[in-house]
């Protein structure tokens, strides 16, 4: 049987909030106007990596070496733009009052930068609901390390084996459990099939409750990692 739960961490583009494609579309657009024409299905692979992960992989792949200051500079600029219009997940924020109110400890863990990071914490009012924030200015190595997820479950005071972890890309689920935690994937970036190997899937926050993480066990665990 798992530890009792005391800590959820949350990612926060495409879990908390729906901005991958956001990301995707800024990041298309940068670095086109840098010459170098890429995909969505170029950028899955760097789904939840920071951007120094994002920049050596990207200049490998292609054979390049870009202006990433300026890439970055174009495509913060185009991000801010199109956060205006970004929502949260639904179902998301009565998730997080349960949780909050059953007495679980909760954090953020992202691969954003500071100040991706704080705009949508302002925008939101995260701040009333998180106990701690860990963001790429907190670590030094980029998702699938566990790094970002033990920096988090330190700082709320909890051992690694009593986190869960609410993740929707494979970087993500690789890191938490690099970690030891639980990972319960949602699928809002990633299929089904690509998210095999976490303890649950969801397909949208409705299907989650605090009485179901809190006794999710790995009996209940079957196909692969899909609980029915």
């Amino acid at each position: 049987m798992n530890s009792e739960r005391k800590a959820v961490i949350f990612d926060m583009d495409g879990v908390l909030i729906d901005s991958e494609r956001a990301h995707q579309q800024a990041e298309i657009g940068a670095l086109a106007l840098h010459g170098l024409r890429v995909t969505v299905k170029d950028l899955k692979p760097y789904a939840g990596a920071n951007r120094d992960a994002f920049r050596i992989g990207i200049d490998k792949q292609f054979g390049v070496k870009l202006d990433w200051d300026a890439v970055y500079e174009e495509k913060d600029k185009r991000l801010f733009q199109m956060f205006e219009e970004v929502n949260t997940l639904p179902g998301v924020i009565d998730l997080l009052r349960d949780l909050k109110s059953a007495g679980l400890k909760l954090a953020i863990a992202t691969s954003s930068t500071k100040a991706q990071l704080d705009f949508i914490v302002h925008k939101f009012g995260f701040d009333s609901l998180f106990d701690e924030m860990v963001c790429t200015i907190d670590i030094t190595r980029s998702k699938p390390d566990p790094e970002i997820f033990l920096v988090a479950s330190e700082r709320l005071g909890v051992e690694s084996g009593e986190c869960v972890v609410i993740e929707d890309s494979l970087n993500g689920l690789l890191a938490a459990k690099a970690a030891g935690m639980t990972v319960i994937a949602i699928t809002s970036t990633f299929r089904r099939e690509e998210l095999i190997n976490a303890d649950l899937i969801i397909d949208s926050f409705d299907e989650l409750s605090v009485e179901m993480l809190q006794n999710l066990k790995e009996e209940q665990v079957i196909s692969g990692g899909v609980r029915r």
